[in-house]
């Protein structure tokens, strides 16, 4: 590990594999999140330094891109780094590599810097310490920024409450939870049969417990092998939305 990065080996459980024996993309995603704050926590920045100084990391947006999803008790090394910031958000790259060095799955995220209590986005400029960031590979980009569409038209596919199980130290549904959304309202008989080549994803407004939210999930028109997946919050505003591409 370098200051610029972080890394960890993990040996992948059972009971974070679905019915394939593959990682869920749930976990896939608290993989992320974990290994993310770990680095933080490497450089003596704890979430409850940073809650105290009036600052949390908020993950807005993730793109994987997944050359195989790795097994139960299989063997990886996870690595992140920092990288340049754009605007107002962090961005920070995580890679899942297998024993032979393999990469499984590429991850770009970008995350914003806000005020836990009163919500207010920060610059990553009002950051009180420095997070070292090293030089962005060559064709390196950030994740795609363009916002999901809805297909026109499209009428809820279910609806789905806010459980105690969803929520996390904040008290709204862990952003990992909404994968699992995805998950649960593509056909069966799709994610049995396919592999997942990418994953988008773009995390809107919060929900709580209790929150009654409407699932829209449909193929993408014109899109091979492309699904789109979303949901509504009470107030109609849209909370998450996210794009699947399963291999030809």
């Amino acid at each position: 590990m370098t200051k610029t990065s972080f890394e960890k080996k993990i040996q992948l459980p059972y009971p974070e594999c679905d019915i394939r024996n593959r990682i869920k993309l749930s976990n896939v995603m608290r993989h992320i999140q974990e290994v993310s704050g770990e680095h933080l926590e490497a450089l003596g920045l704890h979430h409850t330094l940073l809650w105290e100084e009036g600052f949390v990391y908020l993950l807005t947006r993730v793109e994987l891109h997944i050359a195989r999803l790795p097994s139960a008790l299989e063997e990886m090394r996870v690595v992140t780094w920092p990288r340049p910031c754009k605007g107002a958000q962090s961005m920070r790259d995580v890679s899942f590599y297998d024993a032979a060095g393999r990469e499984l799955i590429a991850a770009r995220t970008a995350w914003v810097l806000a005020d836990p209590h009163t919500h207010r986005l920060h610059r990553p400029s009002e950051l009180p310490h420095e997070i070292p960031i090293g030089p962005a590979p060559e064709g390196y980009r950030p994740p795609v920024q363009d916002r999901v569409r809805r297909p026109e038209g499209l009428g809820p596919a279910g609806w789905r409450e806010v459980r105690y199980s969803d929520i996390d130290c904040n008290l709204h549904m862990n952003n990992a939870v909404y994968s699992d959304i995805v998950c649960d309202f593509l056909p069966f008989d799709l994610l049995r049969g396919r592999e997942i080549a990418e994953y988008r994803v773009h995390f809107i407004k919060e929900v709580a417990l209790g929150d009654r939210l409407a699932v829209y999930c449909a193929p993408l028109p014109g899109v091979e092998n492309t699904w789109y997946a979303g949901a509504d919050r009470p107030d109609g505003s849209a909370c998450f939305e996210a794009v699947i591409r399963f291999q030809d």
